[in-house]
C-alpha cells in the first residue's frame, strides 16, 4: 500500500478537479467529488490509499489531455515516490477511461524505475545533438590586440552607429578600413562592450583569420559558428534547424553524406528572416577580406538578403573588412564607417602616450612636432604608428638624444611595406645562423596548418638535434631576434609555452608571399613547396626522435608494462609539444610538397 504526504494528496486533488472540469461533470452533488473531498479532509498523518481513492464510476467517453509541468519541483526526498504515484494514478485513470492521455514534464530523478509504464522523451536531446554537430572553435578573438587605453570611445557616439542600433528595421553596418587601420581591434572592442538596447537580443559572431589556417577562413565554419551561437542563445529557433538536421541524420544513416551539407546550413540561415516572433538578432563578422574568396560573394548576398527580407525578426549585421567591391556597391554611404577617417584622435593619443613615456620621454616642441609628423603620415594606419614607435624605442634605448631620434623619425619610410622592407633588410644583415633560424621560423609560421605555440616552435627549431638536449632556452627572445617586429607571440593564460606565434599582421603574410615583392628576391623567399617539404621533414624527424630517445621499453607488446611505466611514458609524450601537431598535420604537409604539375620538391 502506497503512502502519500499532504503535498502529494493536494496535487492529486487538483488533478482530479481538472479531470472532472474537463468532462463537465463537476458538481456539488456528484458522489465522487464528495468522496474525494472527504478523503482529503483526513489528517495528514493518517495512512491513505490511492488505490482506494480511485473507485470511480463512469466518467464518460470524451478525450481528455492532462498536462502537468514541473514534477521535479516537489520535495526532493519524496520526488521519486511522488512521480511514481502520479504515473500510477494516471495509469488507473486510463484503465477505466482509455481516452485519457497525459503529458508530464520534469527532470527524471535518480532511482526512478525505467520499467514505469510511460513513454519517455528526453527534453532537448535533439537540439543538444544538433549543437554538438555545429560546435566550432573560432580561434582569432583572443589573439586580437586590445584597444589602447582611452581609444575607440568615439565609436558608440558615431551618428551612423547610433542610427544602425536605434533602427527597428533590419540593417547593415559596414566598417571599412585600410590594412592596419585597426578594424579587428574595433570589432573586438564592439563585441566586448556591446549591450544591445533589447537586453535579450541574440548575438552571434565570427572572426575570420588567414593566419590561423584554412579552417578559420572557411565560410562553412563561419555559418556553423553563427548557427551554434543562435541556437545556444535561443531554443525557440530550433524549429528552423530541425527539418534540415533530420534530413542530414537520415542521409548519414544511409551513408549518403559524411558531414552536414553547406547548402543545408545556409538554408537554415535564410529561414531566420521569416522568424515569426519579434526577436532581435545581431551577426558580427570580422575580416571578411581574409575569408576564402570562393563563395564569398554568395555569403555576402545571403547576409544582405537577410536584412532586406526579414519581417518580424529584426536582423542587424555588423561587418568589418578592407574594401570589397560588392559591399561598396550594395551598401549606401549612410551605412559605411571608414575607419581611417575616424581614428586620427586615437592615433594621436597613442603617439602621445608612447612619446611621453619611457624610454623616449619627449617633451616640449619635440613632442608636439613628433606627434604632428606621425598623425600626418600615418593616414589612419595604426599599425604603421606602432612599428614607428618600436623603431624609435630601439634608438632611445641605445642612448640617442630626443633631437637625434626626431631626425630618425623623419627619415623612416612613410609606407607600411617600406617599413617591412627596412626591418627585413636588418634581418638579412644578421649572422648566418640567425638568418637560417629566421627562414625556418617564417616557413613554419606562414605555412603551418594552424598558428603554432612557442613551445612547438622551440622543438621544431631543435630538429634535427634531440629535442631534449638542444632546446632553445628562451625561445621567445629567439623568435623576436630572428623575426624582428614582423613576428609576435600572443601569450595565453594557460601553461608556459602555450602562447601562439604568428605574423604580427595579415599584411606581413601578404608581404612575404607576394612573388613581386622585396622579400621574394632575398634569402627569405617563401616558396610554398619548399616550406611544406621543410615542415614535413621536421615532423618526420621529430616523430623518429620521440620513439628513439626514450629509455623505456618501446616494443609493440606492452602487456608486461607496469602502471608506473605507463605513467612515465605518458609524461614523456606530454613533454613533446610538437608531437600532437606532427601526428595531426604531417599528411597535409606531405601532400602539399608537390606542385600541381607534378614537379617540385619531394620527400622521396
Amino acid at each position: 500500500m502506497m503512502q502519500y504526504t499532504i503535498e502529494s494528496i493536494l496535487f492529486l486533488y487538483v488533478l482530479y478537479r481538472l479531470v472532472l472540469c474537463l468532462l463537465r461533470i463537476y458538481s456539488d452533488g456528484n458522489p465522487q467529488h464528495r468522496f474525494l473531498h472527504r478523503l482529503l479532509s483526513e489528517p495528514a498523518a493518517k495512512s491513505l490509499s490511492l488505490q482506494n481513492g480511485l473507485r470511480f464510476s463512469t466518467i464518460g467517453n470524451e478525450p481528455v489531455v492532462i498536462i502537468i509541468d514541473g514534477l521535479d519541483k516537489s520535495d526532493q526526498r519524496q520526488s521519486t515516490k511522488f512521480i511514481e504515484g502520479v504515473i500510477c494514478f494516471i495509469a488507473r485513470l486510463q484503465e477505466r477511461f482509455p481516452r485519457v492521455k497525459a503529458l508530464l514534464t520534469g527532470r527524471i530523478p535518480e532511482g526512478l524505475s525505467s520499467e514505469v509504464g510511460v513513454v519517455r522523451i528526453e527534453y532537448d536531446k535533439e537540439r543538444q545533438e544538433c549543437l554538438n554537430l555545429l560546435s566550432f572553435q573560432n580561434t582569432r578573438y583572443d589573439k586580437i590586440s586590445e584597444e589602447h587605453r582611452g581609444s575607440l570611445k568615439w565609436f558608440h557616439k558615431h551618428d551612423k552607429y547610433q542610427a544602425w542600433e536605434a533602427s527597428e528595421k533590419s540593417s547593415f553596418l559596414y566598417i571599412q578600413g585600410k590594412p592596419g587601420s585597426g578594424k579587428s581591434t574595433l570589432t573586438k572592442y564592439f563585441r566586448k562592450k556591446f549591450k544591445p538596447a533589447a537586453g535579450s537580443a541574440i548575438v552571434a559572431d565570427f572572426f575570420y583569420s588567414n593566419r590561423d589556417g584554412a579552417l578559420q577562413t572557411s565560410h562553412y565554419n563561419m555559418i556553423r559558428s553563427l548557427l551554434f551561437d543562435v541556437l545556444t542563445a535561443r531554443e525557440s529557433f530550433f524549429f528552423h534547424f530541425q527539418p534540415e538536421y533530420r534530413k542530414y541524420k537520415e542521409s548519414l544513416r544511409h551513408g549518403l553524406v559524411s558531414e552536414w551539407q553547406y547548402d543545408s546550413l545556409k538554408s537554415i540561415v535564410k529561414r531566420f528572416s521569416g522568424h515569426p516572433d519579434a526577436e532581435r538578432l545581431y551577426l558580427i563578422i570580422d575580416a571578411v577580406d581574409e575569408s576564402t574568396e570562393e563563395d564569398r560573394r554568395d555569403i555576402l548576398n545571403l547576409l544582405l538578403e537577410l536584412c532586406s527580407d526579414s519581417k518580424h525578426c529584426t536582423i542587424k549585421v555588423f561587418i568589418a573588412s578592407r574594401p570589397i567591391g560588392l559591399l561598396e556597391s550594395r551598401i549606401p554611404v549612410s551605412d559605411i564607417i571608414r575607419l581611417q577617417d575616424e581614428n586620427k584622435p586615437d592615433i594621436e593619443q597613442y603617439a602621445l602616450s608612447c612619446l611621453k613615456g619611457a624610454p623616449l620621454s619627449f617633451t616640449g616642441d619635440i613632442l608636439r612636432e613628433s606627434i604632428d609628423h606621425i598623425v600626418t603620415y600615418a593616414e589612419g594606419v595604426f599599425l604603421w604608428t606602432h612599428l614607428v614607435m618600436e623603431e624609435l624605442s630601439v634608438y632611445a634605448e641605445t642612448g640617442y638624444s630626443s633631437e637625434e631620434i626626431f631626425d630618425v623619425l623623419k627619415s623612416l619610410p612613410k609606407e607600411l611595406e617600406e617599413l617591412y622592407e627596412l626591418i627585413l633588410s636588418r634581418l638579412l644583415e644578421g649572422k648566418p645562423r640567425d638568418i637560417t633560424v629566421g627562414i625556418r621560423l617564417f616557413q613554419f609560421i606562414l605555412f603551418a596548418a594552424r598558428s603554432p605555440t612557442n613551445a612547438e616552435v622551440a622543438h621544431a627549431l631543435a630538429i634535427p638535434e634531440s629535442p631534449v638536449r638542444a632546446l632553445i632556452q628562451d625561445v621567445d627572445k629567439r623568435i623576436i631576434h630572428c623575426g624582428g617586429n614582423l613576428l609576435e607571440i600572443k601569450h595565453s593564460k594557460g601553461a608556459i609555452g602555450s602562447g601562439t606565434v604568428q605574423v604580427m599582421h595579415q599584411t606581413v603574410r601578404e608581404y612575404f608571399l607576394r612573388p613581386t615583392g622585396y622579400a621574394y628576391r632575398t634569402k627569405f623567399k617563401m616558396d610554398e613547396d619548399n616550406a611544406h617539404l621543410a615542415i614535413s621533414v621536421t615532423c618526420i624527424r621529430y616523430l623518429i626522435l620521440c620513439v628513439a630517445s626514450t629509455s623505456l621499453k618501446t616494443t609493440s607488446d606492452t602487456t608486461d608494462w607496469t602502471p608506473g611505466e605507463f605513467d612515465e611514458y605518458v609524461q614523456y609524450l606530454h613533454d613533446r609539444p610538437l608531437l600532437s601537431y606532427a601526428l595531426q598535420n604531417l599528411a597535409h604537409h606531405m601532400k602539399s610538397c608537390r606542385r600541381k604539375d607534378g614537379r617540385g620538391p619531394s620527400l622521396t
